[in-house]
Formats: structure tokens, C-alpha cells, sequence
């Protein structure tokens, strides 16, 4: 068997997912944007308001809109690799 190398860890990404729905009804929102700032990733909720995201270890802020909606920002922090991190966001319709 090979040795693995330290430096080949630190490269395995951790993951953020959760789903985007609205304060009011609590139905998940279609189409909503996830940006995570300071970095190419992004991802668009489908028909369930789910959304998943590979980062490295790291803190992070997600900004996220949608049509109808007040944008939103939201601080995670992935602390270890091949870590799973829940955050469900809810957003609020713009009146």
C-alpha cells in the first residue's frame, strides 16, 4: 500500500447543502442563487430548494437571492475535511 501524503488531505473538500425556502409558507424556493463570496462556487436551487456545494476548509459567506425575495448573507465555517454542513437559509419576500 502507498503512503498517502499530508498535503494530499488538506485538498479534500468539505460540504455545505440545505435547502432555500420562504419565512412566510415555509416552501422551498425554486431558482434561488447561492453565491459563496470571494470564490468562483455558486449553485441554483432546482424544484426541491435544495442546493450542495464542495468547499475547503475554511469560513465562508453565502450570499443568496431570489426573484421576490430580500437577498441574504450567511456565515459558515467548514472545519474539517470531507465534513457535512446543514444550513437550510429562509428568505423573505420582499413586500
Amino acid at each position: 500500500m502507498l503512503p498517502i501524503e499530508e498535503n494530499m488531505l488538506t485538498i479534500l473538500p468539505g460540504f455545505v447543502k440545505g435547502v432555500v425556502y420562504d419565512t412566510t409558507i415555509n416552501n422551498p424556493i425554486v431558482g434561488a442563487e447561492i453565491i459563496v463570496l470571494d470564490t468562483s462556487a455558486f449553485f441554483t436551487t432546482g424544484n426541491d430548494g435544495e442546493y450542495f456545494i464542495k468547499l475547503p476548509i475554511d469560513s465562508y459567506v453565502l450570499h443568496v437571492e431570489a426573484d421576490g425575495y430580500q437577498p441574504k448573507e450567511v456565515e459558515i465555517t467548514i472545519t474539517q475535511n470531507d465534513q457535512w454542513l446543514i444550513q437550510d437559509i429562509e428568505l423573505q419576500k420582499i413586500s
